[in-house]
Order: structure tokens, then sequence, then C-alpha cells
């Protein structure tokens, strides 16, 4: 699992590089906060996709399942494919 947190953390690196350098947007705060977080949260998605890839029996269900516990969780809670606003209209009328 090494070579691919070393190869992931070096998009972070660049991701960051390219923020700064063509958009001009440059992180506030503490950017050891930043890329120690960026480490712990790669760390612990590669975990996760390697819990499944030695769980599972075939690579077609390893990324079904996957897919299922993390790409759909964060599809629907992230608001894009049920509006947060229309969430909160509908429950604001239904209290008073």
């Amino acid at each position: 699992m090494g070579p691919y947190v070393v190869i992931a953390f070096v998009d972070v690196l660049l991701s960051i590089a390219c923020g700064v350098l063509v958009f001009h947007v440059v992180p506030e705060g503490s950017v050891v906060l930043l890329l120690s977080v960026s480490f712990l949260y790669l760390l612990a998605s590669l975990s996760i996709g390697m819990f499944f890839s030695t769980a599972m029996k075939t690579q077609q269900l390893a990324i079904l399942v996957t897919m299922l516990v993390t790409l759909l969780p964060t599809t629907l809670l992230s608001g894009f494919a049920f509006p947060l606003r229309s969430m909160r209209s509908c429950c604001s009328s239904s209290r008073t």
C-alpha cells in the first residue's frame, strides 16, 4: 500500500500547487495541518479499499461494494441528488 500512499500524496501536493500557481488560491491556516490531515485521509481511504479487496471473492464484487459503501452515501448526503434548500423548506413548513 506504500506506493499508492506516496502517489496519492504527490497528487495532493500537485493539487495544492496548482491551486496556488494557476488559480492564485492560497490555503489559509496551517499547511502542516492540511498535509497531515490529507495524509490521514489517504491512509483511511486506501485502507477501506484494501479491506474490501481482501474480503470479497471477485474484483467486480469488491468494486460494487466499495461504490455502495463510499460513493452512494457521499453523493446522497452532498446535496447533489436532493438539494438541501428543498429539504429545509419542507421541514420548516411542517413545523408551523
